[in-house]
Formats: structure tokens, C-alpha cells, sequence
């Protein structure tokens, strides 16, 4: 049986997923999904702090060294784990993403 507190987390997760990109559509255009700054307004620094939080979504990788020795069959479920969570997260990912380019004007 899964973690009750699991997937409470996942379905707030996805619920709030959800109704943000509910709340967004009355809002938003299509248009923003092309439009952009052009290239000689972009600023270097933005992308180098946006970088560093990339860094830390990936610390905790070194965290499932630790976790294999932990669980009963480390090499069927552990697979698994990391595929699953990774899925997981990249869908995540992408619909809030895909949220606030639809919501937000990039120009502004």
C-alpha cells in the first residue's frame, strides 16, 4: 500500500497544478507561447540565478546512494523509484510552465 502522505502531496500537487491553469485560461493567450524578447534585451544574470536553482533540484540525486541500502529489493524498486519520480516531476514541471507561458506576457 502507498504512503498515505504521499499521495496527498501528489494530488495537491497536481490539484494545484491543475487549478492554476484553470484560473490562467481566462487570462492568457495563445500568443505568448511565441513571443519573446529579442535577444540583444536579454539579461545574463537572470539565467545564471536560474541556474543555480537547477543546481539544486539536482543535489538530491546523491540521496538515493543512501536510500538503496535502506529499502528491501534495491535493484527492482529503486528503477523504478527514480524513473517514476523523475516522470513525475518533468510533468509537474512542464504544466506549471506551461501556466505561467500562457498567462504571463514575456515582453513585460
Amino acid at each position: 500500500m502507498a504512503n498515505p502522505s504521499r499521495t496527498v502531496r501528489l494530488h495537491g500537487a497536481l490539484a494545484l497544478a491543475t487549478s492554476l491553469f484553470i484560473a490562467s485560461c481566462g487570462d492568457g493567450e495563445v500568443a505568448n507561447f511565441a513571443a519573446s524578447r529579442p535577444l540583444s534585451e536579454q539579461n545574463s544574470g537572470v539565467l545564471a540565478v536560474a541556474l543555480i536553482q537547477v543546481a539544486y533540484a539536482y543535489s538530491g540525486w546523491n540521496g538515493a546512494a543512501y536510500l538503496a541500502g535502506e529499502i528491501r529489493e534495491p535493484a527492482r524498486y529503486l528503477p523504478r523509484c527514480l524513473i517514476g519520480g523523475c516522470a513525475l516531476v518533468t510533468l509537474l514541471y512542464l504544466v506549471l510552465n506551461l501556466t505561467y507561458a500562457y498567462a504571463l506576457d514575456p515582453r513585460e
